[in-house]
């Protein structure tokens, strides 16, 4: 039986980052790519790790890590993963995570809106001011925090915009 909406469960690609378990909505989700060639970007904030060309197409890749204030993975940057989202999000983009979970189905009802003074992580206020983190869902083993692709993409054009503009002064 296929999961979907109507049956009131959501399929998420987990990830992890460091000790902390994370999902994003596999609806936004394009591909999980493990083999990639990283092209710099000079002069960009430290969330932007660079470009990679997939097939042709040019994605920007994020690293969540600074946008979750999160420490530097002790991960290589080309042992990590790619999660590379839709196009309907907006721009090519993809993030870079430490590794790539399953794919799990989850009921709506199990998800609840995140809190950061309700919830148990250490997890300084300003990701959660963004919106990055919209949702947290306990599992059997752990609590996995949804992330909303959308921000990210919204946060960090507005960073680049920033960025872009104190940089020519």
């Amino acid at each position: 039986m296929r999961e979907t909406a109507e049956s009131g469960n959501r399929l998420f690609v987990t990830f992890h980052m460091g000790e902390q378990y994370y999902g994003v909505d596999i609806r936004s989700v394009r591909e999980v790519n493990s083999e990639f060639r990283m092209t710099d970007i000079p002069h960009s904030p430290d969330e932007v790790v660079g470009y990679v060309n997939l097939r042709g197409q040019i994605h920007l890749i994020i690293d969540l890590r600074p946008l979750l204030s999160l420490p530097e993975s002790m991960i290589p940057l080309l042992q990590r993963k790619l999660i590379i989202f839709k196009e309907k999000i907006g721009e090519p983009f993809g993030i870079i995570v430490d590794d790539v979970g399953d794919v799990i189905t989850i009921s709506e009802e199990r998800i609840e809106e995140f809190n950061l003074q309700d919830s148990m992580l250490d997890i300084p206020e300003q990701p959660y001011e963004q919106g990055i983190m919209n949702g947290i869902c306990k599992l059997d083993q752990s609590l996995m925090v949804t992330i909303d692709a959308e921000s990210i993409l919204r946060i960090i054009a507005a960073r680049m915009e920033n960025y872009e503009s104190t940089d020519r002064r």
